[in-house]
């Protein structure tokens, strides 16, 4: 499985940086038509309709449902998938045992690195290899997953996904500047155009592997130049480009009506910054491709959990502060029970929204925290977890940076790990930090957690006056930027 998607994405990486600019147009317009044709077609369409006529349903009505599809999930998974079998022998429970999602509790918890040691394991026997799709992700922890799931599990996250957009106005038919992708753009390349155009998708979609201080400006220029009504992607990356726009005293000469993020948790300063520069607040949701939790921010700013994709468990660590643990109720093919995703959130007891929405409510979500790494060039480059997407046998992985230009991967390693595994390593770090900057890797035992017991994947003390062009995000302070408003 694994094998597979690396070959075919290895195909593709070592093709489309050698393609000329347009043919690379072509090769995203290609994708986007391909994905509305499928991932965006007609079973999308009707799982999307069905989640907007649940938006304010009776919050009883949705529990109901959500636990209806956890007692069928969990019946398939101990039926069809050797893990699970075992799991629930072991605990002496059947699946019967357990009907809401307050009995999970008597299972125990599924770790990334259970998943992937056993991966063959979590695969289920019902579900025929034809009608797999396989997705990959690095998770808050640098760590590799590559998840087995059918077309219809993907269409029901996308169908989630638009349902909260929906909430803000947003229309498919609306050109987006995608702020957040590293390699759409050769890494090698020195000169703009630093973006490539999707047209069936309807969008521009910008790398965030050129953003130093002097290539700022293109960016911009493309911007105001095609006038994108919305921007999404990585709050570091919208962030970068708020800031610049702040420092150089400049705007985009046209008006954003929507910001919205995902993939990295959205700080604090970073939406000061964004709302300052772009006169938008920006919105987020927070998903992932195991499916195991979704949670999505109405038109009131409160985070609200997405209880029909998911059995979403919180787990307490203080009175306030909770471990996210998920059952995937949507991914017949690679089931997963009380996943933990290794991210935080923090809910305040009792906390309601006006807005009428039957989900839960989050107060913040402490998870996939970055700082950005400063390269010799100057570059400020973020979402360095891309680099482990497809290293699965790496369990861990921090990056440190004392100085700018030096660049520090301590690396975990799981058991299956081999010298190809490094080659790799080394490939991705290599096709992501191009610029000269001094790197290493070291392997450890143990990855230092924070007071919170958090792994931070980038750790930097890098001083903000070591940094050329520009300072490090937080520019300007927060009490440079407002007018008093005490909104966050």
């Amino acid at each position: 499985m694994a094998d597979l998607l690396t070959r075919m994405e290895s195909i593709y990486g070592r093709v489309y940086p050698r393609l000329p600019v347009a043919l690379q147009n072509a090769a995203l317009g290609t994708i986007g038509w391909h994905n509305d044709l499928t991932v965006r077609g007609r079973g999308f369409t009707r799982l999307l309709g069905e989640y907007e006529a649940r938006t304010f349903a009776d919050p009883g009505a949705v529990r109901e449902l959500r636990d209806a599809r956890l007692r069928a999930f969990l019946l398939h998974a101990y039926e069809t998938v050797p893990y699970y079998h075992e799991l629930f022998d072991q605990a002496g429970l059947h699946p019967r045992e357990i009907s809401t999602l307050e009995d999970l509790a008597s299972l125990p918890i599924t770790s990334k690195a259970d998943v992937q040691e056993r991966r063959s394991e979590f695969l289920s026997s019902a579900v025929p290899r034809r009608r797999w799709k396989l997705v990959s992700t690095s998770g808050s922890t640098g760590s590799g997953l590559i998840v087995a799931t059918t077309l219809e599990a993907v269409q029901e996250q996308w169908a989630t996904w638009w349902r909260c957009w929906r909430w803000h106005g947003i229309d498919r038919k609306t050109w987006v500047a995608i702020l957040g992708t590293t390699h759409v753009v050769p890494a090698r390349q020195q000169a703009p155009p630093f973006w490539r155009y999707d047209i069936a998708g309807r969008q521009i979609v910008f790398s965030c592997a050129h953003t130093s201080p002097e290539n700022l400006k293109y960016y911009l220029s493309e911007l105001r130049r095609r006038k994108p009504l919305r921007l999404h992607g990585y709050p570091s990356m919208i962030s970068l480009i708020a800031s610049y726009l702040i420092e150089t005293k400049t705007d985009l000469g046209y008006d954003v009506r929507w910001i919205t993020t995902s993939a990295e948790n959205l700080l604090p300063q970073q939406t000061r910054l964004i709302e300052k520069a772009f006169g938008v607040r920006p919105k987020q949701h927070y998903g992932m491709v195991e499916a195991i939790a979704n949670i999505s921010e109405c038109e009131k700013g409160k985070l609200h959990v997405d209880e029909e994709l998911a059995a979403v468990e919180f787990v307490p660590i203080t009175n306030t502060l909770y471990r996210v643990v998920g059952t995937n109720l949507s991914n017949p093919v690679m089931p997963l029970v009380r996943y933990e995703c290794n991210d935080q959130v923090t809910i305040e007891p009792g906390e309601l929204c006006s807005c009428g929405r039957p989900g839960r409510v989050v107060t913040d979500i402490d998870g996939r925290k970055e700082d950005y790494v400063v390269l010799m060039n100057g570059v400020l480059l973020g979402s360095l977890d891309r680099i482990f997407v497809n290293l699965p046998n790496v369990r861990e992985a921090q990056i440190r940076q004392d100085a700018v230009g030096e660049i520090q991967f301590l690396v975990r390693r799981g058991v299956l790990y081999t010298k190809e595994d490094e080659i790799q390593l080394r490939a991705e770090i290599e096709r992501t930090i191009y610029d000269g900057s001094q790197i290493s890797i070291e392997y450890v035992d143990e990855i230092e957690r924070t007071a919170r017991g958090k792994l931070r994947f980038v750790v930097s003390s890098v001083p903000a006056e070591d940094v050329v062009g520009y300072k490090v995000l937080p520019p300007p302070s927060l009490s440079a930027l407002g007018n008093g408003d005490n909104d966050l």
